[in-house]
């Protein structure tokens, strides 16, 4: 059938475990025991391509039926009492309601999913347990395997909330030899994911950090594990290397002329505060929070500091969030013409051009609608401002 890996108590977190089999795209049944000495697993699951399809548990709270909408609990109850009564089980419950047009298949994905979610998350939070992972399993009860909507790297970050923290830090000493790392430049974390991941760890690990001697926080050594496992960490090269090759003359003068924090305290819109023109591009604003959020970091505060630097740390993150993609940045470009801030940063005429470039950039990439919005702006700039808030009604015209 296959090849069994055999594990022993708790040598890698579940949710890590996950990420080993997505990034290797496995296909086979994975089971977890709930003591050294069990001899039948607590729960199994079944992958398809690193994807997790189906799952059995010893315990009744996860059962399908529990999950179903309530007008198919009854029609459920007869099919698992039939089912014992010939002496098996009934696996395939969810397709035979699915038959019987008792539920449809969204009802039946979304309860597969709530179903492998919870079994998942179970056993992460489990003490001691054992693993082992056989492959060549492509069927469950004599059907082929199929994946419900479930997205394997959410599932592991949730599981990853619960895991056994000696497990993690065990993981980490195994797994990350390299003594600085970063985010991988080839993957993108899902939006959905990075929230359940620990946010500064993520900034820090966006420019680059070295893996200092002390323990990392739970939260930090949790989203280590995941990244870990699900490939999302590269190496760097150490601090002596980077030291001993100096810097380009152009990075060294463009970091010269970022803001200070204390500039940045008084900045009063996100342009100032990340030491912008009105027409950076995205690589710009990108570059500059970089730089900025490392240097404004709460753990990098003095202890009397801790509290300002939360509050500029949590500007920045707004600021890169307003400016970083072109929907919200439009909003926002307007806002400040109607509020007057514009003129903190510039005369009418530079403010007016950083507008008409901004209007000729995206009417190159195709965003006439956008960019006869801007190009509106840069009218109402030199008009003053007079009726600015409405600007945008002028390029719909």
């Amino acid at each position: 059938m296959g090849t069994t890996q055999r594990g022993t108590t708790s040598p890698t977190p579940l949710f890590a475990v996950l990420g080993h089999l997505y990034v290797s795209r496995s296909t086979g049944r994975l089971s977890l025991f709930d003591s050294d000495t069990a001899s039948s697993p607590y729960m199994e699951f079944w992958f398809k391509y690193g994807v997790p399809c189906f799952s059995t548990s010893k315990e009744s709270s996860t059962r399908l039926g529990n999950l179903l909408p309530p007008r198919a609990k009854a029609v459920v109850d007869q099919i698992v009492r039939k089912a014992a009564g010939d002496g098996h089980h009934a696996p395939l419950t969810g397709q035979l309601l699915c038959a019987q047009s008792i539920i449809s298949n969204d009802e039946l994905n979304r309860a597969l999913v709530e179903q492998i979610t919870r079994r998942l998350m179970t056993g992460a939070a489990m003490q001691r347990s054992r693993l082992e992972f056989q492959s060549g399993y492509t069927h469950f009860a004599g059907v082929p395997l199929s994946s419900p909507p479930v997205s394997p790297l959410e599932l592991a970050a949730r599981c990853s909330l619960l895991a056994p923290l000696d497990t993690v830090q065990q993981y980490l000493l195994r797994k990350i030899k390299s003594p600085k790392i970063a985010l991988s430049k080839d993957r993108r974390i899902p939006a959905t994911v990075r929230e359940l991941l620990s946010a500064p760890l993520l900034d820090q690990l966006s420019v680059g950090m070295e893996l200092e001697g002390g323990q990392p926080t739970p939260s930090a050594a949790r989203t280590l594990c995941f990244l870990a496992a699900f490939g999302f960490l590269e190496a760097q090269k150490s601090a002596q290397t980077e030291a001993a090759q100096p810097k380009a003359s152009n990075d060294s003068v463009h970091d010269a002329l970022l803001p200070s924090v204390q500039t940045m305290e008084k900045a009063t819109n996100h342009y100032l505060l990340l030491g912008l023109a009105l027409d950076a591009t995205a690589t710009e604003i990108r570059r500059n929070y970089r730089v900025l959020a490392l240097k404004a970091h709460p753990d990098r505060a003095q202890a009397h500091n801790t509290s300002a630097a939360q509050t500029l740390f949590s500007r920045l993150v707004q600021a890169h969030e307003s400016l970083c993609k072109e929907s919200r940045r439009l909003l926002y470009d307007e806002e400040l013409v109607a509020s007057g801030e514009w003129k903190s940063l510039g005369s009418a005429e530079s403010v007016s051009r950083c507008f008409d470039s901004r209007a000729a950039a995206l009417q190159a990439r195709g965003l006439s609608l956008e960019a006869n919005r801007y190009s509106a702006l840069a009218q109402m700039v030199v008009g003053n401002g007079s009726n600015a808030r409405w600007a945008f009604a002028y390029a719909w015209a």
